[in-house]
C-alpha cells in the first residue's frame, strides 16, 4: 500500500493538472477528492501527534521510574497501543477532528476556521442539491475546487513538520504506520 505522502502527492498533481488545464469536467470530482483528503489528513495528523505524545509520556514516566528506583523498566512498561490511538482518531467526525487538531495545537485558529468553512461547504455540496443546480457552472465549480486546494496546501507543511522535524523521520525510512487511515 502507498504511504500517505505518496497518496497526497498523487492527488495534488491531479488537482494541479485539472486547474492548470481548466478541465471543468473534473472540478466536482477533484473537489470531493480533496475534501476527503483534507479530512483524512487531519485525522492522520491527530493520530500521529497523539501517538507521539503518548510515546513521549510513556518514555518520560519510564525514565523517572528508573531514576527513582535505579532499576531498568520492563519492555511492557514502554508499550503504547498505537493502533487504538489511530482507531480513535479515525472515528472522529470532521467537525470533532478540526476541533481536536486545534486543541492539540496542530493547526492555528485561522486554519481551524478555514477547515470549518471547508466542512460546511462539503456538507452543502454532498447533502444538498448543490450539484444539480451548479454542476455545469465551471466558474462555481472551479472556485469550489480552489478552496480545498488552498487548505490542503496549508496542511502539507504541518504534516511534514510533524513527521520530519518533530518526529525525525526521512521519506525513505517511513514505517508502515504511515499508510493512509482506512478501516
Amino acid at each position: 500500500m502507498k504511504n500517505i505522502i505518496d497518496v497526497t502527492n498523487e492527488i495534488g498533481k491531479e488537482v494541479d493538472l485539472t486547474l492548470k488545464n481548466n478541465n471543468s469536467g473534473k472540478y466536482y470530482q477533484d473537489t470531493i477528492l480533496l475534501y476527503s483528503l483534507i479530512e483524512n489528513m487531519l485525522k492522520y495528523l491527530i493520530a500521529q501527534k497523539e501517538c507521539w505524545n503518548e510515546n513521549s509520556k510513556t518514555v518520560d514516566a519510564a525514565i523517572n521510574k528508573e531514576n527513582e528506583t535505579g532499576m531498568t523498566v520492563s519492555d511492557s512498561e514502554l508499550k503504547v497501543d498505537f493502533d487504538a490511538i489511530r482507531e480513535k482518531a479515525f472515528d472522529l467526525n470532521f467537525n470533532n477532528a478540526i476541533n481536536k487538531a486545534r486543541s492539540l495545537k496542530i493547526i492555528t485558529e485561522e486554519l481551524k476556521e478555514h477547515l470549518h468553512t471547508i466542512r460546511k461547504r462539503r456538507n452543502d455540496i454532498i447533502h444538498q442539491l448543490y450539484l444539480f443546480e451548479n454542476r455545469n457552472d465551471a466558474e462555481k465549480m472551479r472556485t469550489e475546487l480552489e478552496l480545498p486546494a488552498a487548505v490542503m496546501a496549508e496542511l502539507v507543511p504541518i504534516f511534514e513538520r510533524l513527521l520530519f522535524d518533530l518526529i525525525g523521520f526521512t521519506p525513505e525510512d517511513l514505517p508502515e504506520i504511515f499508510e493512509p487511515l482506512t478501516k
